[in-house]
């Protein structure tokens, strides 16, 4: 190879130098894809700027020829480099797939697999030829068709690049826009020089400016990874953030069309992937995003989507949020799935284990009072059939028979209570019908006649005529009535009275029982209705088992209504059943 002295030469190789170790500093200094790309298309650059001082350097055709060349490895990188960095950078590496980028490679490799075979068709240059300008040999080949061709190949990479980034500039905010513009620079001086080239409007000047044009790329690249952290904020963002989240993100436009989609919103639909799905209307894969995605809604809708996947329900809690403008105008929607079917399950498990617990507890309670009930009339009937086999007296025999008769009267009574209180505790539905009130009442106080007279009780009634038929279960409510009537005879004083009254209320029909009995302390009045809660003092003198008011709270509670009771100590009580009109 034959050499000639330039003032060129060193400057250019100095400066491949430098564009090297910038490419070698953006590697070491961040470990991204896009800092990966910037160095590859650094050293693409770098490889260009030494051929061009070595093209430069040589004093004859062939060592022209050779290095000129060898440069185009780097030109036929660079191009491709720039779309594929623009691509990185705003966000979209996920198209950058390895069929796609085989593809996007093919047409640079064969672009310079004639240029380097040139010798065999000369279809890029028809010939070689050198000239002199400003006492310097350099290189002015004739063009043929494929330099056209390869030139044009150049020209829509550079244009391609620069609407991403201008696409980019525009619609970005902030960070995002600077890095949009600042990686806008270099391609934009590059193409400014392509463009005053190719219409010989630089032929005055002794060197092309495109190796200037290129470090003054390579500048703006590393200020963009250093400082506005290119490659590395936006592609992180999009990529170790959103197709990492376990939460379904879909990004729409105005038109409903699907901007974006990450992997585990495609996992929740199942009958899509990123690239079918992209830039297809939701409905087409999913019709009821469609009917949330209010356009004219400036406010987030919560909702919920139930899915299979993978052969099991996924419960996905869904939130749909406008996204606005710099301006407050409406740019689209975003959709986020958050899967919910653990926590749902975890929280239907401990509520069902709560829910046990306590029926647990409640049943355990419920047994032990309930075998205590039991055992007092068992004591007392196995003690009176012992005493009855054992005396002679007929008179002493029958009262031991009757005792026991009295006391499985008594279980009799229990026993139907417990089954009353396990059928409303069962919550089965009720046999309903209409109702008169006053003739319910009316029936009860027939019913309890014997009990009211054994007690000397006199009986007080004030119906209200106008008072209209409920809707309710006759039987139930009788129950009700009778065992506030039964407990107003029970605690009641001798030669006391027991008021029944009927009134309207407020959309609702009120049956009142007062009596002159002995009261309840205030302590007492909020544990009366608890099943076999009976007020200490008394429960070793007035017989009963403590559910007649727990009975009668549950049947007013299965018809919508209440009982509310108030009581004066050794003046009386009056309780008050509120049954709503329906």
């Amino acid at each position: 190879m034959v050499w000639q002295d330039t003032p060129y030469t060193l400057p250019l190789i100095a400066a491949a130098l430098l564009s090297a170790s910038f490419a070698v500093l953006l590697v070491w200094r961040f470990k991204t894809r896009g800092a990966v790309i910037s160095a590859v298309l650094i050293m693409a650059g770098s490889w260009w700027l030494l051929c061009v001082a070595l093209n430069l350097a040589g004093g004859d055709l062939p060592t022209k020829t050779f290095w000129g060349k060898l440069k185009y490895i780097g030109i036929e990188i660079m191009p491709i480099g720039f779309v594929v960095l623009a691509l990185e950078s705003l966000g979209y590496g996920h198209w950058l797939r390895q069929r796609r980028v085989w593809l996007i490679g093919t047409i640079p490799a064969v672009l310079l697999v004639l240029i380097l075979t040139n010798d065999y068709h000369h279809l890029v240059w028809p010939s070689y030829a050198n000239a002199v300008r400003n006492a310097i040999l350099v290189s002015e080949n004739p063009k043929g068709i494929l330099y056209w061709v390869n030139y044009v190949y150049i020209y829509i990479c550079i244009i391609a690049t620069m609407l991403l980034l201008l696409r980019a500039a525009f619609n970005s905010r902030h960070l995002y826009r600077r890095q949009a513009v600042v990686l806008l620079i270099g391609p934009l001086a590059i193409w400014l020089v392509t463009f005053l080239e190719a219409f010989g409007m630089l032929l005055g000047l002794p060197l092309s400016p495109m190796p200037l044009a290129w470090i003054f790329a390579i500048v703006t690249i590393t200020i963009s990874n250093f400082r506005l952290k290119t490659g590395d904020v936006i592609p992180i963002a999009r990529q170790a953030i959103l197709d990492s989240i376990p939460e379904g993100v879909i990004v729409l436009d105005t038109a409903r069309r699907v901007l974006d989609i990450n992997p585990a919103a495609c996992r929740a639909f199942g009958n899509g992937t990123e690239q079918t799905v992209i830039g297809q209307p939701v409905e087409t894969f999913w019709p009821v995003g469609a009917a949330l995605v209010q356009a004219e809604s400036n406010a987030t809708i919560p909702k919920e989507l139930t899915a299979v996947q993978d052969g099991e329900q996924h419960i996905y809690d869904i939130s749909v949020s406008p996204t606005l403008d710099a301006d407050q105008q409406l740019r689209g929607h975003i959709i986020v799935l958050r899967d919910v079917t653990r926590l749902r399950q975890a929280a239907q498990q401990s509520f069902d284990l709560a829910l046990e617990r306590e029926r647990m507890k409640l049943l355990s309670g419920f047994i032990q009072d309930a075998s205590h009930e039991f055992r007092t009339p068992l004591a007392a009937i196995r003690l009176s059939t012992y005493l009855a086999g054992k005396t002679t007296d007929p008179d002493r025999r029958d009262y031991h028979l009757r005792n026991i008769d009295n006391q499985v009267h008594n279980i009799t009574q229990l026993v139907e209570s417990l089954v009353l209180m396990a059928r409303l505790d069962s919550f089965a539905p009720l046999t309903l019908g209409t109702v008169d009130v006053n003739n319910l009442v009316t029936t009860v106080c027939k019913s309890r006649h014997k009990l009211l007279e054994d007690k000397c009780l006199r009986l007080l009634l004030e119906l209200d005529p106008s008072i209209p038929p409920l809707r309710a279960c006759f039987d139930l409510l009788a129950a009700a009535v009778g065992h506030l009537v039964e407990n107003a005879a029970k605690f009641n004083k001798p030669d006391g009275s027991i008021r029944i009254a009927t009134c309207l209320g407020d959309r609702e029909v009120v049956i009142q029982i007062e009596d002159t009995g002995i009261g309840i302390n205030r302590e007492h009045l909020e544990a009366i209705f608890n099943r076999f809660y009976r007020v200490e003092q008394e429960a070793h003198t007035i017989p009963g088992f403590g559910l007649g008011l727990t009975i009668a709270q549950a049947i007013a509670e299965r018809h919508g209504g209440r009982i509310e009771v108030e009581s004066t100590p050794d003046v009386g009580s009056r309780f008050s059943l509120r049954l709503p009109l329906r």
